[in-house]
């Protein structure tokens, strides 16, 4: 799943595991003018039954993080100049 929310740019993905459940990771982009960053949201303490499910909760995870006001460090940054 691909979406815009406030400027930045999310793309969740549902991971398989083994036991026919599934994980949620988002990626949030986003660029301040000057620079571009990145970071990955994981729920590695979830599992779900649907890979629906794990999409949806990746996604609401991002949206938590944006407007917690990015909390935690991102992983990745690159100077745009």
């Amino acid at each position: 799943m691909q979406a815009h929310y406030e400027g930045h740019y999310i793309h969740v993905t549902a991971v398989p595991l083994p036991n026919n459940k599934w994980r949620c990771l988002a990626a949030v982009h986003w660029d301040d003018g000057r620079e571009g960053h990145l970071k990955l949201l994981r729920c590695d303490e979830r599992e779900f039954n649907a890979e629906t499910e794990a999409i949806r909760v990746g996604f609401e995870i991002a949206v938590r993080w944006i407007k917690d006001g990015k909390p935690e460090p991102f992983i990745a940054t690159t100077d745009w100049r």
